[in-house]
């Protein structure tokens, strides 16, 4: 079907970057903290080992998310609770960015239009998620 097949698409790019991403903060702070920078607009102006330990934290839930999407990529209607599963996980990302908007801003020096392009993205995928993901079909 073809809607499985954009379903499959967007399951294997949230694959994709998250398992790079949390591979990336699970290897190196100091990376993550520029991959930050270039794909969130986010300063660090101070980095300490709490920040890098805390960076690793997430990199092991980024690399489980990603591990989850890719069963849900293989049989999306065997696993389509993974796909719930990521569709409020995007949802609750996006409305973090919204709702702590100034917050963001304050502590990361991110410019608020791009908080809010980033949550506004974040949104559409679960959206798109959402949409595609299958319906009334059993395993």
């Amino acid at each position: 079907m073809k809607q499985h097949l954009v379903l499959r698409f967007m399951l294997g790019w949230v694959f994709v970057v998250n398992m790079a991403l949390g591979l990336i903060c699970f290897i190196s702070g100091p990376l993550a903290v520029k991959v930050g920078a270039a794909l969130y607009g986010a300063t660090l102006t101070q980095a300490s080992p709490q920040t890098y330990y805390i960076l690793q934290m997430m990199g092991c839930y980024l690399m489980a998310i990603a591990f989850m999407a890719y069963f849900a990529y293989k049989d999306p209607v065997k696993y389509k609770v993974i796909i719930y599963g990521n569709i409020l996980w995007l949802l609750l990302r996006s409305l973090q960015r919204f709702a702590f908007a100034p917050a963001i801003h304050q502590a990361f020096n991110v410019p608020y239009a791009r908080i809010w392009q980033n949550g506004i993205f974040v949104f559409i995928v679960a959206l798109v998620l959402f949409l595609l993901r299958p319906k009334g079909e059993s395993s």
